[in-house]
């Protein structure tokens, strides 16, 4: 890169805040901010631990038995997940749903981050339409009121990439840390969590390759494989994701080796491996995937899709500085809105389907058509987010399709959409503003227009109260069973023992069922089982084993164990849309009914 003078700034240093109307931009910014936050905190009472893995990310603090450590925690996620939901218990008090703040935290900071990178890479309308459809995404709303590990994932990942690019570019030591720093953390969150350097490394080799492999003839048309002198050379650029790359891994070094008492990450390779059903299964994923995102993305999903459309054609210019070529095209736009909204309010048309296409063809202007006065900067990031949408396209099928694995490439699309709607509002504002030969618009179409973009508000909210409540289904199902399993258990007997059998998040919650009744560990003993082994082997005189969904049947066990368990009480459980999608990844699941579950108390006889 050219040396600069002092006190000068590199592009990717400078934030592009010098567009017209910044405080109306801000305002905006803030109520999208304001709408994503208020969709993610609704009806908090139905937020409670659920599934299988929020079990065990949240019980540590109730296994003191085992080093404050869920049994086989180690193969579900990397500790910082855990840990976060331990001190948030902690400091709570043992509030039971105090551990779901922490991803409706991370949810909503999500969105305005979203704004910030998408206007740092491609410009403000960008910004804009990205954090729309961040803010009402359903999928993202779902899992940031859940307390599994997918949404402080992506929120890690994106800053990763994000600082990433500034690195490359700018090769400042502070943006190489904390590009380094953040890809860390995804990788403390989840074990797929390196993806984020995956995503930059590929961009960026991309970036560097595509000008040397390009004809001459093509690469003119082909804007970002266009020789240029304004970057970094091919070796700094290298060389500065590998020192990104070597600040992540030397910080992800003690989770490590702290694997290794539990036989290395060759364990939690081996427990992935299960997970894998390669290329044979990979349409049938993919298939099965676009079809739980759209049953979780009914309504709210279109409200995002329509507030971003219309931030694209809701006019930026007067009847005088307007021409008429301009209006007819924001009328064209406003009028396929309107029928979008309309085949989607009938189910006509798959929302994930349509950003995936929209983020499609918006990768591909940018990588075609890159207008930017930091266009150096555009070039990059659009070859970060084209590596970051491909590579999970093809990677994320290869697996058992469950929904939350989706949520990294749902935020790809945010950006890629944006990518989009900010060349089309560029070619509105600059290529069809008035000029010499251009006829002056006409009021009267824009009258229309504006009734038309009416009526897509008037639409999404059609679509959003006949859409349901998927992503505030009521959560509380377990936790209501843990109530009356204490109650049955601690009436008419002396210092019961209760194993719960691979249910994690029934234990956790009988374990804060025990706090909130100011029952001590002695009055009232709860562990965690993987088989019927207290059947057998109990000296106490009251020993419950309680079964669930997960656990495993009882009918294939011996003679004896049969035998010894005599069935106390049962209870009908429902399961929300969530977990059912997570139990069936490979079956049908249609509609909003859940199956009931049996959750069973067995009391074990002498």
């Amino acid at each position: 890169m050219p040396r600069q003078t002092k006190g000068t700034s590199s592009p990717a240093d400078r934030p592009s805040l010098d567009e017209p109307r910044r405080s109306r931009e801000w305002m905006v910014v803030l109520a999208i901010t304001l709408a994503g936050i208020a969709l993610r905190v609704w009806q908090p009472s139905h937020m409670a631990v659920e599934h299988f893995d929020e079990g065990v990310y949240t019980s540590n603090i109730l296994c003191p038995f085992n080093g404050d450590r869920y049994p086989f925690r180690h193969l579900y996620a990397p500790p910082l997940l855990p840990f976060l939901m331990e001190w948030t218990l902690i400091l709570s008090g043992m509030t039971a749903s105090s551990v779901m703040w922490v991803n409706v935290i991370a949810g909503c900071v999500m969105v305005p981050s979203v704004w910030w990178v998408s206007r740092q890479w491609f410009g403000p309308i960008a910004g804009l339409t990205s954090a729309t459809l961040a803010a009402f995404s359903e999928v993202h709303i779902l899992f940031s009121r859940t307390a599994l590990t997918d949404v402080l994932l992506c929120l890690w990942m994106l800053w990763a990439v994000y600082w990433a690019w500034r690195a490359i570019l700018t090769g400042r030591p502070r943006a190489i840390f904390l590009a380094g720093l953040f890809a860390s953390l995804a990788w403390w969150t989840k074990y797929n969590g390196w993806l984020a350097l995956a995503i930059s490394g590929s961009g960026t080799l991309a970036w560097i390759i595509a000008p040397r492999i390009t004809p001459a003839r093509l690469a003119a048309h082909f804007k970002c494989a266009a020789k240029r002198d304004d970057g970094p050379s091919a070796g700094r650029a290298m060389l500065r994701w590998s020192l990104v790359a070597v600040i992540a891994i030397v910080g992800w070094l003690p989770v490590l080796v702290d694997l290794q008492q539990y036989g290395g990450y060759v364990s939690v390779s081996a427990n992935h491996a299960g997970y894998f059903v390669g290329l044979d299964g990979w349409w049938g994923s993919l298939v099965k995937q676009l079809e739980n995102i759209r049953i979780v993305s009914p309504a709210w999903t279109w409200v995002g899709i329509g507030l971003a459309g219309l931030i694209v054609t809701h006019p930026h210019q007067t009847i005088q500085t307007s021409s008429f070529a301009r209006q007819l095209v924001r009328f064209v736009l406003a009028l396929c809105l309107v029928v979008l909204i309309e085949l989607a309010d009938y189910g006509l048309v798959d929302p994930v389907a349509l950003l995936g296409i929209l983020a499609v063809i918006g990768l591909a202007l940018g990588l075609f058509r890159i207008e930017n006065t930091n266009a150096i900067c555009a070039v990059c990031a659009v070859w970060l987010v084209s590596a970051w949408f491909v590579g999970l396209l093809v990677a994320t099928p290869l697996y058992t399709p469950f929904l939350r694995l989706t949520l990294p490439f749902v935020v790809a699309c945010w950006l890629g959409v944006g990518v989009l709607f900010e060349h089309v509002r560029r070619y509105l504002t600059n290529n069809l503003s008035v000029s010499n030969d251009m006829q002056v618009g006409d009021k009267r179409l824009d009258t229309i227009t504006i009734y038309l973009e009416f009526a897509v508000l008037v639409g999404i909210t059609l679509v959003a109260f006949h859409g349901g409540n998927r992503a505030w289904q009521d959560r509380r199902g377990l936790q209501a069973v843990a109530a009356e399993i204490v109650k049955q258990v601690t009436a008419h007997n002396t210092d019961p023992a209760v194993s719960v059998l691979g249910e994690p998040g029934l234990f956790y919650h009988l374990g804060l069922q025990r706090v909130e009744q100011s029952l001590s560990a002695d009055d009232l003993v709860i562990v965690p089982a993987a088989d019927y082994g207290a059947a057998t082997v109990s000296s106490r005189a009251s020993v419950f084993l309680v079964t669930g969904p997960h656990s495993p049947s009882l009918l294939e066990q011996t003679n004896e164990v049969q035998q010894r368990l005599s069935l106390v009480v049962e209870w009908p459980y429902h399961p929300t849309l969530l977990v059912r999608l997570d139990q069936q990844a490979t079956g049908n699941v249609i509609g909003d009914r859940a199956e009931t579950e049996p959750i069973r108390l067995y009391r074990v006889t002498p």
